[in-house]
């Protein structure tokens, strides 16, 4: 190991000094790191003492605990003390005070990081890990507080009846998501950022911050978690999953509506408009998602949202004939903000009709013809979506 600047005997062994005669005895004879002293006296006394094999002089370390050591040089040391060896990918090297603990005290009795430490740490059994004084290798996602890990407790974690709500939040928008329901922590994927996260979690991705981890404060909201070392991002201690009440979210085939169908059904609890409409219009509108306006806007709505205004390239009717013009689309910031502002859209008088209907998608769907858009066969087209979508029978 290259010695570092201001490094001691006594702050590389960190602190346990009956290491020092060790690293000592590691480096006697190597250069720079030896002395020889006289081992026996001069005169008759030296020479009998020589015919006995007794050698001249002795070699001894030249630096003691509280020394300085010169900077740069090399040094032999054993693997648990060395700052600079190489840790596994996904791991962090963490000089770990020495101390009465066990490994249940290091990981918050986590036994998913206990065993990380001990694949990690393979020539070093538990008790020696916990005991510190040396340097370990630790999960990259295990912070640490003034040298000690510092696990989340369970203070600082979601109520289970939370965590339960986000996995029905979130099981159709991501098949396969992960998440630890004791922990109340939501696995990382490769690519996932705390913005995609933070949409999926609070269907806003403006939320990331929310979900940041303490123990890295430069992430930011589009840096890939998984690149990072992340393997899983906390939820706040005060996380409230999106609630749809008694409203089953419908069950559409295509993943695009899979993911707006439990804020679909949040909007048909408040507002009174069937879910099977809104996701047929969202796929209507929107080409299944593949021409949205903005992140967010699934719908067409014109104006202005939270981010402003579009200029978009669209079609509109006149006298039954179809003709290209341009005009400006509201550009929202969560998918929330952008199918409330729908809500608020059908609320108005100009949709009294509709809403008349709410208890029927075919009748709600036919009375928008003409009032949501120009198209003489809008009712029509949204009927023949939540049909094949299977959001109503046929």
């Amino acid at each position: 190991m290259k010695v570092p600047a201001g490094a001691t005997l006594a702050s590389l062994t960190l602190g346990k000094a009956d290491r020092v005669a060790e690293i000592q005895d590691r480096n006697l004879g190597r250069p720079d790191w030896t002395v020889e002293v006289k081992n026996r006296p001069d005169g008759p006394v030296g020479w009998f003492l020589g015919l006995f094999g007794v050698p001249a002089t002795r070699k001894e370390p030249r630096f003691g605990p509280g020394d300085a050591l010169p900077e740069g040089a090399t040094l032999l040391l054993p693997r648990e003390l060395d700052p600079f060896a190489p840790a596994p990918p996904g791991f962090k090297r963490v000089a770990l005070p020495a101390g009465d603990r066990d490994l249940s005290d290091l990981t918050g009795g986590d036994a998913t990081w206990a065993d990380a430490i001990n694949r990690a740490n393979p020539d070093l059994s538990p008790e020696q890990a916990a005991r510190g004084g040396r340097y370990l290798n630790l999960p990259a996602d295990l912070p640490v507080e003034n040298g000690l890990p510092a696990p989340p407790d369970a203070a600082a974690r979601p109520a289970p009846d939370q965590v339960e709500r986000l996995i029905a939040h979130i099981a159709h928008d991501n098949l396969g998501r992960d998440v630890d329901k004791a922990r109340g922590t939501l696995f990382v994927k490769p690519g996932d950022t705390l913005a995609t996260l933070a949409k999926l979690v609070f269907d806003d991705a403006t939320r990331w911050a929310e979900l940041k981890p303490r123990h890295d404060p430069d992430v930011g909201p589009g840096d890939d978690l998984a690149a990072r070392g992340r393997t899983y991002v906390p939820l706040p201690g005060a996380y409230a999953a999106p609630d749809w009440g008694d409203v089953a979210p419908l069950q559409p085939v295509d993943p695009f509506l899979q993911k707006l169908a439990p804020a679909a059904a949040r909007i048909q609890e408040e507002y009174g408009i069937p879910a099977a409409v809104i996701l047929a219009q969202a796929a209507l509108e929107s080409g299944m998602g593949d021409s949205k306006i903005g992140e967010y806007n699934v719908f067409g709505i014109k104006g202005s949202g939270s981010r402003g205004s579009l200029l978009v390239d669209t079609f509109e009717y006149s006298g039954g004939r179809r003709f290209e013009t341009r005009a400006y689309f509201a550009n929202f910031g969560s998918w929330d903000e952008a199918l409330r502002e729908h809500a608020e859209v059908l609320n108005t008088p100009v949709f009294e009709k509709a809403m008349r209907h709410k208890d029927d998608p075919v009748a709600f769907a036919h009375a928008l013809t003409g009032k949501y858009a120009t198209d003489p066969k809008y009712g029509a087209k949204l009927v023949a979506t939540m049909r094949e979508q299977n959001l109503i029978a046929d």
